[in-house]
C-alpha cells in the first residue's frame, strides 16, 4: 500500500512551523496585515535582519575601514537606515527614502525600537531625512565599488580620471562587502523556513540573471568623447538581450542601462515531485550586464558556506556553457554537483574526446554525454545535422509551408537517430572527484549495435565494450588543466540531451524567470521600474535587489503554509479574512455543542 503523501500530514504542523519562524500564530500575521501593515512589516524585517546577523556584518565592515574610536557617535545607524528602506518595500512596495522617512514619522515608539532607532525629533521630517540619507551615505561608501559625484553629470573625460585614480584593492573590498550584506539579507529570509522543511530539498537549484535599469543612460565607451556628459547615476553598464547581454559590444538589440543581478532560486526535486518545500531565493549576486566572471562559482561558495544542499544546478548559456570551466563547472563538478544545459549551435555534435593510453578505452563527448567513439558518424553528428538543416531551412525557404514541412521531416530523423544513440552511451557512476575525474558504465550492445559499415571501406567493422567501468580523468591531455584539455567538463552534463530526463529537469529552470518576473512584476515589489529606486548607483539597486527577494521568500513561505492547511472552509474569497487561520481550543469548541439539563425558557411570541 502505497503511503500517503507527505502534503497531507503538513497542515497539522503549520501552526508550529509559523510560530517557531515568525513568533506569531498565522491568524495574528494576518490580522495584523490586514489592520497594522506596518507592524507587521517592522516584526518581519527585524527577524530577517536578526536572522541573519545584519547589524553585525555592518559592524565588521566599519571595523575593516576605522581608523579609530574617536569621534561623535552618528545618531542613526546604517542598519536601522537599511531596515526603514526595506519596511517600506515589505509594507507599502515602495523603495524611496522620502516615503521610508515619512513612514518613520507615524510610527510608535516600540517600531522604532524595534528597528533600532532611539532618537527621532518629531515634527522635524527634513531633520530625520538628512540623518537617514547620512547613514545610508556612510553604507554606501562601505559598499559602493563605483564611488563619485553622482549630484552633477560629469565628462567622460573626468568619469576617466576618477576610475584611474581608484584603488583596485579597496573596491574589490567594497564589491565584497556588498556581496556579503545581500547574502545577508536574503539568508535570514531563509532561515523564517524551519530546518526540517529546508531539509526537505535534494539540492536542486536554478540560478539566472535579470537586468535591473538605472535611471540615466549613456553611449558605448568606445564611441564617448572626453566632452560627453556620464549619466549622474554612473556605474551602470549597457546590456542587450542578445549573446553575453554586453551592450557596449556592436550588434543589434534594444539597449538598456543598469545592473545585472544574479539569483539562485531552489527548483522541485525532480519534474514530478510535489513542491514539499517553498522555492526560495536562496543565493544572490550582482554584476555589470555581459561582466560574468566567476559568479557561478561564488553562489556555490555562498551556498556551501550556509550549510544550503545543492545537487544539481540548471542554467542558460551564459552560465553553462560559456563560463570558464575553473570558475564554474570544475568547483561544481569537485562539489558532486550535476549540471544541465543546453547548447548553442556552435556547441553540438562532437565535443571533446578521449583515448586511454593503454589503447583499451577510445570515447566521443556529443551534445554533454560520452559515447564509444565507435558509434556511427551520423550519430555523432545528430544534433548538430538537425540545427544546421532548422537554420538552413529558415533562412532559405520563403513558403512557410514548405520550410515547416522540411523542419518537420528533419525532425523525424533526429527522433530516430536519439533513440539509436543513447545505446552506446556511458552511465555516469557516482560523482566527480577532487581532480574533476569520474566513472562511467559501459553500455551492453545488442547484436545490432555491435556491427556496422565503414564508410570509406564498405567493410563490416565489429563495435567492442572493453570492460564494464571506465574512469575518465579530470585533464584529457597534456597535464595542464587549460580549455582544451577540459571541455568534457566544459560541456558535460548528468542526463543524455534533449532526452525525456532532460527535458523535464531543464523545464525547472522557469522556476527562476518566474522569480525573476514575480520580484520585478509592477503590480508587485516593483523592482524592475527604476523610478521607484531614486537613490542613485548600482549598489542601492543591488540592496534594493536582495531585500525583494527577501520580500518574495516571505511571500511564498506564507502561501506555502496556506496552502498546506487544506482547509475546506479555505478559498480564494476568505483566505484573507484572519478568522480563517484561528487555532481553536478542543476543550472549549466541544463545549459550545454540550446540552445542559435545564435550558432556559424560550418565550413565546404572543
Amino acid at each position: 500500500m502505497t503511503a500517503a503523501l507527505t502534503k497531507y500530514h503538513d497542515a497539522e504542523h503549520v501552526d508550529r512551523w509559523f510560530e517557531q519562524g515568525f513568533e506569531m500564530t498565522l491568524g495574528d500575521w494576518v490580522t495584523m496585515g490586514t489592520k497594522k501593515s506596518v507592524k507587521r512589516a517592522v516584526h518581519e524585517v527585524s527577524l530577517v535582519c536578526r536572522h541573519g546577523d545584519v547589524q553585525r556584518v555592518i559592524d565588521g565592515f566599519k571595523a575593516e575601514t576605522r581608523k579609530s574610536n574617536a569621534g561623535q557617535k552618528s545618531k542613526f545607524s546604517e542598519a536601522s537606515a537599511l531596515m526603514l528602506v526595506f519596511v517600506s518595500l515589505r509594507a507599502n512596495r515602495k523603495m524611496s527614502l522620502l516615503a521610508a522617512v515619512e513612514m518613520l514619522m507615524v510610527m510608535p515608539w516600540k517600531q522604532r525600537k524595534r528597528l533600532g532607532i532611539t532618537e527621532v525629533v518629531e515634527n522635524r521630517q527634513e531633520l530625520m531625512y538628512d540623518r537617514v540619507w547620512a547613514a545610508l551615505a556612510r553604507l554606501r561608501d562601505l559598499v559602493d565599488d563605483e564611488p563619485g559625484d553622482r549630484h552633477e553629470g560629469m565628462t567622460f573625460e573626468l568619469y576617466n580620471e576618477l576610475v584611474a585614480k581608484r584603488d583596485p584593492v579597496e573596491m574589490g573590498a567594497r564589491t565584497r562587502r556588498r556581496e556579503e550584506l545581500m547574502t545577508a539579507i536574503l539568508h535570514g529570509s531563509v532561515l523564517l523556513l524551519p530546518k526540517e522543511i529546508r531539509d526537505r530539498s535534494d539540492g536542486a537549484h536554478a540560478i539566472d540573471a535579470t537586468i535591473l535599469e538605472l535611471v540615466g543612460m549613456h553611449k558605448a565607451f568606445e564611441n564617448m568623447r572626453p566632452g560627453d556628459k556620464m549619466p549622474t547615476n554612473h556605474g551602470g553598464g549597457l546590456y542587450v538581450r542578445n549573446g553575453d547581454h554586453d551592450g557596449s559590444k556592436k550588434g543589434p538589440g534594444k539597449r538598456k542601462y543598469g545592473q545585472e543581478i544574479e539569483y539562485c532560486i531552489w527548483t522541485r526535486n525532480s519534474p514530478d515531485a510535489d513542491k514539499d518545500f517553498p522555492l526560495l531565493f536562496t543565493a544572490i549576486g550582482d554584476h555589470k550586464p555581459g561582466k560574468l566572471v566567476g559568479h557561478g562559482r561564488k553562489l556555490l561558495e555562498s551556498l556551501i558556506a550556509r550549510d544550503i544542499k545543492i545537487k544539481t544546478l540548471i542554467a542558460d548559456r551564459a552560465y553553462t556553457p560559456n563560463a570558464k570551466v575553473e570558475d564554474l563547472q570544475l568547483p561544481f563538478a569537485q562539489h558532486g554537483v550535476s549540471l544541465i544545459m543546453d547548447y548553442g549551435i556552435d556547441q553540438k555534435g562532437k565535443q571533446a574526446f578521449w583515448a586511454s593510453p593503454d589503447g583499451k578505452h577510445d570515447l566521443v563527448m556529443c551534445d554533454g554525454s560520452w559515447y564509444l567513439a565507435s558509434m556511427p558518424e551520423m550519430l555523432q553528428l545528430a544534433e548538430k545535422t538537425y540545427a544546421d538543416a532548422k537554420k538552413a531551412a529558415t533562412d532559405n525557404i520563403a513558403d512557410e509551408a514548405t520550410r515547416e514541412a522540411h523542419i518537420a521531416a528533419a525532425h523525424d530523423v533526429l527522433v530516430q537517430q536519439r533513440s539509436r544513440r543513447s545505446r552506446f552511451r556511458l552511465e555516469p557512476r557516482g560523482r566527480h572527484r577532487a581532480d574533476g575525474a569520474r566513472q562511467y558504465f559501459y553500455p551492453t550492445l545488442s547484436l545490432e549495435d555491435s556491427v556496422d559499415i565503414d564508410p570509406n571501406t564498405g567493410s563490416i567493422v565489429e563495435i567492442t565494450v572493453p570492460s564494464k567501468t571506465v574512469l575518465i580523468p579530470g585533464v584529457l591531455g597534456g597535464g595542464s588543466r587549460n580549455e582544451e584539455n577540459t571541455k568534457h567538463l566544459k560541456y558535460g552534463q548528468e542526463f543524455e540531451y534533449k532526452s525525456e530526463k532532460w527535458r523535464g529537469m531543464y523545464g525547472l529552470r522557469n522556476t527562476v524567470e518566474s522569480g525573476n518576473a514575480s520580484v520585478k512584476n509592477p503590480e508587485h515589489l516593483a523592482l524592475g521600474i527604476a523610478m521607484k529606486r531614486l537613490v542613485r548607483g548600482p549598489w542601492f539597486a543591488a540592496l534594493c535587489a536582495a531585500m525583494a527577494a527577501a520580500c518574495e521568500n516571505i511571500h511564498r513561505i506564507v502561501d506555502w503554509y496556506q496552502e498546506r492547511l487544506n482547509l475546506a472552509h479555505r478559498n480564494r474569497k476568505n483566505r484573507s479574512h484572519p478568522a480563517v487561520y484561528e487555532q481553536r481550543d478542543p476543550a472549549k469548541y466541544w463545549a459550545d455543542f454540550q446540552i445542559t439539563t435545564a435550558p432556559p425558557d424560550i418565550p413565546v411570541a404572543a
